[in-house]
């Protein structure tokens, strides 16, 4: 715990962190539901009020943030990414949402819940993988020091961080660790992953 920050401040960081979980969970169904329903029916009408109601929860966290959510920059034209994404997730709510969102992105991908294990499985496939998602706020190895490792021993395996824990200036995350090329504000929004992961170089 940062010296300047107090008890009360690290209950309000950790309770943020877990509303941002919950939150992904109930936009990423929400999308999931809006998209297979009937559009105009009672059931897609519902599926818009969860997700509206989620979006308004993600404001009132972002305010609690002290600003929005960042908007990452990520770089490179790439249509799809190249090999199986693997998702570095502690909750597992949020993992299997994320996993969800990939197969209906046609996109093979492997899930695990801490960054050990992620190195592991890393080092098992040497070369397989195209992507890491992970979540930055992981406890044991978080997600910038996962980042650091796949740099040190997968160089050019690039890294997208999620973050449900405020802003991080992506331009300073990337020149220390050039394999983070993107953060992704939790809750996690489909079509801004969608576009995140055809861009990255």
């Amino acid at each position: 715990m940062a010296a300047d920050e107090t008890r009360d401040d690290k209950k309000l960081r950790d309770a943020v962190h877990d509303l941002n979980n919950l939150l992904a969970s109930i936009v990423g169904y929400a999308d999931f539901l809006q998209e297979d329903l009937l559009l105009g029916s009672a059931q897609h009408k519902f599926a818009q009020s969860i997700h509206r109601g989620g979006t308004e929860a993600q404001a009132i966290v972002a305010s609690l943030l002290s600003d929005a959510p960042e908007k990452a920059q990520p770089t490179g034209n790439k249509a799809l990414v190249e090999g199986p994404v693997l998702v570095v997730e502690d909750q597992k709510d949020v993992r299997e949402m994320m996993m969800i969102m990939l197969e209906r992105m046609s996109i093979p991908a492997q899930s695990c819940s801490d960054g050990l294990a992620a190195i592991q499985i890393l080092r098992e496939k040497p070369g397989e993988f195209g992507l890491v998602i992970a979540d930055h706020a992981m406890p044991g190895m978080n997600g910038s020091d996962l980042a650091l490792m796949i740099e040190t021993d997968f160089p050019g395996l690039p890294v997208i961080l999620m973050s449900g824990r405020g802003e991080y200036d992506l331009q300073a995350l990337h020149e220390r660790t050039p394999s983070i090329r993107a953060v992704l504000q939790k809750p996690v929004d489909f079509k801004r992953l969608v576009e995140l992961i055809r861009s990255i170089d």
